[in-house]
């Protein structure tokens, strides 16, 4: 009888703490220079669109055309960049992605970017 009680609770409790710790996490690596680890490789001239994952947290990534379930984030793109569909073509370097980090795209750092139409 006592497990009936306790369990719904405790399933209760973790639903709440799961997300805050999911959130706060995602909240202090924004913060931080990802691309100070190794780099895993390099784009160089291609072609892509600009999205925006969130206007909060002021994320946009890189999509690039020849493959569109990959997500660049590049941590230096400058704010005349930071327009939703906006096409580009732009070079720079894969950075690895930290242990335990998760985010919404794989760290980039551009070394080029222009707009095309």
């Amino acid at each position: 009888m006592k497990l009936l009680i306790v369990l719904p609770i405790l399933i209760m409790c973790l639903l709440i703490t799961v997300p805050i710790i999911n959130c706060s996490s995602i909240s202090q690596v924004s913060q931080y220079n990802i691309c100070n680890t190794k780099y895993v490789g390099s784009v160089s001239n291609e072609k892509g669109t600009i999205h925006m994952i969130s206007s909060a947290q002021d994320w946009y990534v890189v999509v690039p055309d020849y493959d569109d379930t990959q997500r660049f984030l590049p941590e230096n793109l400058p704010e005349i960049f930071k327009k939703h569909g906006l096409k580009v073509i732009f070079s720079g370097k894969i950075c690895e992605i930290p242990d335990n980090v998760r985010l919404v795209g794989t760290p980039f750092k551009l070394t080029s970017i222009e707009a095309w139409k």
